[in-house]
C-alpha cells in the first residue's frame, strides 16, 4: 500500500456529529516523485475510511467534488513541475549547464522512441 505525502486538501462532505467526511487531495506518493489526486473519506469518528468514498448525490455536493477535483488535479501538476524543475537545478549544480543539456536532450530522445 502506497503512503501519501498531503500537499493541500479540500473537504467536499461532511455527515454525522463528528468528524465524517470527504476529502479531495493533491498528494505526492511518498519515495516516488509522482503528484496524483486522490479522493478519499474519514469516518465518523475521524479515522480515515479504506474502501472508496461516497458523497451525497446533490448538485451542491457535486459540484464541490468536480471543483476540489480540477482544483487539486492543478496544484498536483504544478507541484510535480516544481519538483522537475528542482531537478533539473540541481543536474546544473552538479555537472554544469553543457552536460545537463546533453543529459536531458538523451533521456528526452529516449522517451520519443
Amino acid at each position: 500500500m502506497a503512503n501519501y505525502e498531503v500537499i493541500e486538501r479540500v473537504v467536499v462532505d461532511r455527515w454525522g456529529d463528528g468528524e465524517g467526511r470527504a476529502e479531495v487531495q493533491a498528494v505526492r506518493i511518498e519515495d516516488t516523485d509522482r503528484y496524483e489526486v486522490r479522493v478519499c473519506y474519514f469516518r465518523d469518528n475521524g479515522q480515515f475510511g479504506q474502501s472508496a468514498p461516497t458523497v451525497s448525490p446533490d448538485e451542491e455536493t457535486v459540484e464541490r467534488v468536480s471543483e476540489g477535483i480540477e482544483e487539486m488535479a492543478k496544484i498536483a501538476r504544478t507541484k510535480e513541475r516544481e519538483h522537475r524543475l528542482a531537478e533539473i537545478d540541481t543536474l546544473v549544480e552538479d555537472v554544469g549547464l553543457d552536460r545537463a543539456k546533453q543529459i536531458l536532450e538523451e533521456a528526452a530522445d529516449e522517451e520519443t522512441q
